[in-house]
Protein backbone atom coordinates (compact mmCIF):
# COMPACT_ATOMS: atom_id res chain seq x y z
CA UNK A 1 0.00 0.00 0.00
CA UNK A 2 1.22 3.48 -0.89
CA UNK A 3 -1.53 5.44 0.89
CA UNK A 4 -4.06 4.76 3.65
CA UNK A 5 -7.15 6.91 4.21
CA UNK A 6 -9.26 6.66 7.35
CA UNK A 7 -13.01 7.34 7.30
CA UNK A 8 -14.58 10.59 8.38
CA UNK A 9 -15.47 10.43 12.08
CA UNK A 10 -19.18 11.15 11.48
CA UNK A 11 -19.63 8.61 8.67
CA UNK A 12 -20.73 5.69 10.87
CA UNK A 13 -23.24 7.93 12.66
CA UNK A 14 -25.03 8.95 9.46
CA UNK A 15 -28.04 6.91 8.31
CA UNK A 16 -27.21 4.82 5.25
CA UNK A 17 -29.35 5.42 2.15
CA UNK A 18 -28.62 2.58 -0.27
CA UNK A 19 -30.23 1.90 -3.65
CA UNK A 20 -29.54 -1.56 -5.08
CA UNK A 21 -29.78 -1.84 -8.88
CA UNK A 22 -30.09 -5.46 -10.05
CA UNK A 23 -29.28 -6.68 -13.55
CA UNK A 24 -32.31 -8.29 -15.19
CA UNK A 25 -30.64 -9.62 -18.34
CA UNK A 26 -31.46 -13.11 -19.56
CA UNK A 27 -27.87 -14.31 -19.28
CA UNK A 28 -28.38 -14.68 -15.52
CA UNK A 29 -30.44 -17.77 -16.26
CA UNK A 30 -27.14 -19.37 -17.33
CA UNK A 31 -24.65 -17.73 -14.97
CA UNK A 32 -26.81 -17.93 -11.85
CA UNK A 33 -29.57 -20.50 -12.40
CA UNK A 34 -29.96 -21.03 -8.64
CA UNK A 35 -30.38 -17.28 -7.98
CA UNK A 36 -27.50 -17.13 -5.50
CA UNK A 37 -27.35 -13.38 -6.12
CA UNK A 38 -30.56 -12.99 -4.12
CA UNK A 39 -29.10 -14.68 -1.04
CA UNK A 40 -25.96 -12.55 -1.41
CA UNK A 41 -28.03 -9.34 -1.40
CA UNK A 42 -29.93 -10.61 1.65
CA UNK A 43 -26.60 -10.80 3.47
CA UNK A 44 -26.07 -7.11 2.75
CA UNK A 45 -29.58 -6.11 3.83
CA UNK A 46 -29.32 -8.09 7.07
CA UNK A 47 -26.63 -5.67 8.25
CA UNK A 48 -28.86 -2.59 8.06
CA UNK A 49 -29.16 -0.84 11.43
CA UNK A 50 -32.05 0.58 13.41
CA UNK A 51 -29.84 3.23 15.05
CA UNK A 52 -29.12 5.19 12.96
CA UNK A 53 -32.04 4.11 10.78
CA UNK A 54 -30.71 2.73 7.50
CA UNK A 55 -32.96 2.79 4.42
CA UNK A 56 -32.77 0.71 1.26
CA UNK A 57 -34.49 0.54 -2.13
CA UNK A 58 -34.39 -2.09 -4.89
CA UNK A 59 -34.47 -1.53 -8.66
CA UNK A 60 -33.80 -3.70 -11.70
CA UNK A 61 -32.92 -3.05 -15.34
CA UNK A 62 -32.91 -4.69 -18.74
CA UNK A 63 -33.40 -3.34 -22.26
CA UNK A 64 -37.15 -3.16 -22.49
CA UNK A 65 -37.22 0.61 -22.17
CA UNK A 66 -40.25 0.54 -19.89
CA UNK A 67 -39.53 2.07 -16.53
CA UNK A 68 -41.80 1.78 -13.52
CA UNK A 69 -42.09 4.46 -10.89
CA UNK A 70 -40.54 7.88 -10.42
CA UNK A 71 -37.99 9.55 -8.20
CA UNK A 72 -39.01 11.45 -5.08
CA UNK A 73 -38.84 14.68 -7.11
CA UNK A 74 -41.04 13.30 -9.88
CA UNK A 75 -38.47 12.23 -12.47
CA UNK A 76 -39.88 9.21 -14.36
CA UNK A 77 -37.89 5.97 -14.48
CA UNK A 78 -37.61 4.86 -18.11
CA UNK A 79 -35.09 2.02 -17.93
CA UNK A 80 -34.76 1.20 -14.24
CA UNK A 81 -37.77 -0.48 -12.68
CA UNK A 82 -38.58 0.33 -9.06
CA UNK A 83 -39.27 -2.90 -7.18
CA UNK A 84 -39.23 -1.47 -3.66
CA UNK A 85 -39.09 2.18 -2.62
CA UNK A 86 -36.91 3.33 0.27
CA UNK A 87 -37.81 1.58 3.49
CA UNK A 88 -36.22 0.22 6.66
CA UNK A 89 -38.40 -2.91 6.49
CA UNK A 90 -35.99 -5.73 5.61
CA UNK A 91 -38.81 -8.09 4.70
CA UNK A 92 -40.12 -5.67 2.09
CA UNK A 93 -36.60 -5.21 0.73
CA UNK A 94 -36.12 -8.98 0.42
CA UNK A 95 -39.39 -9.23 -1.49
CA UNK A 96 -38.19 -6.51 -3.81
CA UNK A 97 -34.96 -8.39 -4.47
CA UNK A 98 -36.87 -11.58 -5.29
CA UNK A 99 -38.83 -9.67 -7.92
CA UNK A 100 -35.66 -8.91 -9.90
CA UNK A 101 -36.29 -11.71 -12.39
CA UNK A 102 -34.04 -12.00 -15.48
CA UNK A 103 -35.16 -11.41 -19.05
CA UNK A 104 -33.80 -9.06 -21.72
CA UNK A 105 -30.46 -7.45 -22.56
CA UNK A 106 -28.25 -4.99 -20.66
CA UNK A 107 -29.03 -1.26 -20.51
CA UNK A 108 -26.58 -0.72 -17.68
CA UNK A 109 -25.51 2.91 -18.04
CA UNK A 110 -28.97 4.40 -18.62
CA UNK A 111 -30.31 2.56 -15.59
CA UNK A 112 -27.34 3.56 -13.43
CA UNK A 113 -27.95 7.25 -14.10
CA UNK A 114 -31.66 6.83 -13.35
CA UNK A 115 -30.92 4.95 -10.13
CA UNK A 116 -28.37 7.61 -9.15
CA UNK A 117 -30.96 10.34 -9.62
CA UNK A 118 -33.50 8.26 -7.71
CA UNK A 119 -31.01 8.06 -4.83
CA UNK A 120 -30.14 11.76 -4.99
CA UNK A 121 -33.77 12.94 -5.19
CA UNK A 122 -34.76 11.30 -1.90
CA UNK A 123 -34.81 14.07 0.72
CA UNK A 124 -32.04 15.86 -1.20
CA UNK A 125 -31.30 18.41 1.51
CA UNK A 126 -30.88 15.85 4.30
CA UNK A 127 -27.54 14.39 5.32
CA UNK A 128 -27.50 10.74 4.26
CA UNK A 129 -24.64 8.38 3.50
CA UNK A 130 -25.78 7.83 -0.11
CA UNK A 131 -24.58 4.65 -1.82
CA UNK A 132 -25.62 3.04 -5.09
CA UNK A 133 -24.92 -0.69 -5.55
CA UNK A 134 -24.96 -1.89 -9.16
CA UNK A 135 -24.97 -5.63 -9.91
CA UNK A 136 -24.34 -6.77 -13.49
CA UNK A 137 -23.18 -9.82 -15.41
CA UNK A 138 -22.73 -8.33 -18.85
CA UNK A 139 -21.44 -5.62 -21.14
CA UNK A 140 -23.78 -2.69 -21.77
CA UNK A 141 -25.33 -3.23 -25.19
CA UNK A 142 -28.53 -1.18 -25.05
CA UNK A 143 -27.90 2.20 -23.36
CA UNK A 144 -28.15 5.55 -25.08
CA UNK A 145 -25.33 6.86 -22.85
CA UNK A 146 -21.61 6.11 -22.98
CA UNK A 147 -19.51 5.43 -19.89
CA UNK A 148 -18.16 9.00 -20.08
CA UNK A 149 -21.67 10.49 -20.16
CA UNK A 150 -22.72 8.27 -17.27
CA UNK A 151 -19.82 9.36 -15.09
CA UNK A 152 -20.32 13.01 -16.00
CA UNK A 153 -24.04 12.98 -15.16
CA UNK A 154 -23.56 11.21 -11.84
CA UNK A 155 -20.71 13.43 -10.65
CA UNK A 156 -22.44 16.63 -11.82
CA UNK A 157 -25.63 15.65 -10.02
CA UNK A 158 -23.80 15.08 -6.74
CA UNK A 159 -21.80 18.31 -7.04
CA UNK A 160 -24.84 20.46 -7.81
CA UNK A 161 -26.60 19.18 -4.69
CA UNK A 162 -23.58 19.14 -2.40
CA UNK A 163 -23.86 15.37 -1.99
CA UNK A 164 -21.43 12.50 -2.17
CA UNK A 165 -22.94 9.77 -4.33
CA UNK A 166 -20.77 6.66 -4.27
CA UNK A 167 -21.24 3.78 -6.72
CA UNK A 168 -20.25 0.23 -5.85
CA UNK A 169 -20.21 -2.24 -8.75
CA UNK A 170 -20.40 -6.02 -8.29
CA UNK A 171 -19.68 -7.94 -11.49
CA UNK A 172 -20.47 -11.60 -12.15
CA UNK A 173 -18.68 -13.76 -14.73
CA UNK A 174 -16.09 -12.80 -17.31
CA UNK A 175 -18.22 -11.18 -20.05
CA UNK A 176 -17.74 -7.69 -18.60
CA UNK A 177 -16.01 -4.50 -19.62
CA UNK A 178 -13.72 -4.46 -16.60
CA UNK A 179 -12.02 -1.18 -17.47
CA UNK A 180 -15.30 0.74 -17.81
CA UNK A 181 -16.78 -0.71 -14.61
CA UNK A 182 -13.61 0.19 -12.73
CA UNK A 183 -13.79 3.73 -14.10
CA UNK A 184 -17.43 4.09 -13.05
CA UNK A 185 -16.66 3.04 -9.48
CA UNK A 186 -13.41 4.99 -9.17
CA UNK A 187 -14.93 8.24 -10.48
CA UNK A 188 -17.40 8.21 -7.57
CA UNK A 189 -14.87 6.94 -4.98
CA UNK A 190 -16.52 3.54 -5.00
CA UNK A 191 -15.18 0.08 -5.71
CA UNK A 192 -15.55 -2.60 -8.36
CA UNK A 193 -15.57 -6.22 -7.21
CA UNK A 194 -15.57 -9.25 -9.48
CA UNK A 195 -17.05 -12.67 -8.73
CA UNK A 196 -16.29 -15.11 -11.50
CA UNK A 197 -18.92 -17.57 -10.29
CA UNK A 198 -22.29 -17.07 -8.59
CA UNK A 199 -21.10 -19.14 -5.63
CA UNK A 200 -18.59 -16.37 -4.85
CA UNK A 201 -21.11 -13.49 -4.65
CA UNK A 202 -21.80 -13.69 -0.91
CA UNK A 203 -18.58 -12.04 0.30
CA UNK A 204 -18.56 -9.11 -2.17
CA UNK A 205 -22.09 -8.10 -1.19
CA UNK A 206 -21.60 -8.65 2.55
CA UNK A 207 -18.44 -6.52 2.51
CA UNK A 208 -20.25 -3.53 1.00
CA UNK A 209 -21.90 -2.60 4.30
CA UNK A 210 -18.72 -2.20 6.39
CA UNK A 211 -17.14 -0.46 3.39
CA UNK A 212 -20.03 2.01 3.24
CA UNK A 213 -20.02 2.98 6.90
CA UNK A 214 -16.27 2.56 7.47
CA UNK A 215 -14.66 3.50 4.18
CA UNK A 216 -11.05 2.79 5.03
CA UNK A 217 -9.26 3.06 1.70
CA UNK A 218 -5.90 1.69 0.57
CA UNK A 219 -4.01 2.73 -2.51
CA UNK A 220 -1.84 -0.11 -3.76
CA UNK A 221 0.98 -0.04 -6.30
CA UNK A 222 1.36 -3.19 -8.39
CA UNK A 223 4.70 -3.88 -10.08
CA UNK A 224 5.62 -6.52 -12.66
CA UNK A 225 9.05 -7.86 -13.50
CA UNK A 226 8.08 -8.14 -17.17
CA UNK A 227 6.13 -5.79 -19.47
CA UNK A 228 2.41 -6.61 -19.56
CA UNK A 229 0.38 -6.29 -22.77
CA UNK A 230 -2.70 -4.10 -22.57
CA UNK A 231 -5.68 -5.90 -21.11
CA UNK A 232 -7.26 -7.03 -17.84
CA UNK A 233 -5.63 -9.44 -15.41
CA UNK A 234 -6.93 -11.26 -12.32
CA UNK A 235 -4.63 -11.18 -9.31
CA UNK A 236 -4.57 -13.37 -6.21
CA UNK A 237 -2.30 -13.10 -3.22
CA UNK A 238 -1.90 -11.65 0.24
CA UNK A 239 -2.07 -8.03 1.37
CA UNK A 240 0.02 -7.02 4.39
CA UNK A 241 -0.35 -3.65 6.07
CA UNK A 242 1.76 -2.42 8.99
CA UNK A 243 0.95 0.91 10.60
CA UNK A 244 1.67 2.44 14.00
CA UNK A 245 2.57 -0.89 15.54
CA UNK A 246 -0.45 -2.76 14.15
CA UNK A 247 -0.26 -5.43 11.48
CA UNK A 248 -3.07 -6.52 9.18
CA UNK A 249 -2.87 -9.50 6.81
CA UNK A 250 -5.60 -10.65 4.43
CA UNK A 251 -5.73 -12.85 1.37
CA UNK A 252 -7.49 -11.80 -1.83
CA UNK A 253 -8.45 -13.35 -5.15
CA UNK A 254 -9.82 -12.19 -8.50
CA UNK A 255 -8.64 -8.61 -7.98
CA UNK A 256 -8.79 -6.89 -11.38
CA UNK A 257 -5.68 -5.19 -12.76
CA UNK A 258 -6.27 -3.26 -15.98
CA UNK A 259 -3.29 -2.27 -18.13
CA UNK A 260 -3.94 0.45 -20.68
CA UNK A 261 -2.32 0.77 -24.08
CA UNK A 262 0.54 3.20 -24.52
Amino acid sequence: PTRIENPRAELARQPLLMAILMDGSGSLLVLDPQSRRFLAVFGLLDQFRTTPLDLGAVLRFDNRGVGFGATALGQPLRTAQLLQDFTSDKQLLRRGVLRANPGGNTALYDATVEAGRFLSDFRPNETFNRRLVVFTDGIDNESTRSIDQTIRELTTLAQERGQKLTVYVVGLGVDLNLLELQRLAAATEGTFVLARFAEALEAPFANLFPAAIGEHRLQVRVQSNVPLPAGSYLLSGELRVEREGSRFVTSFSDAVLTVGSR
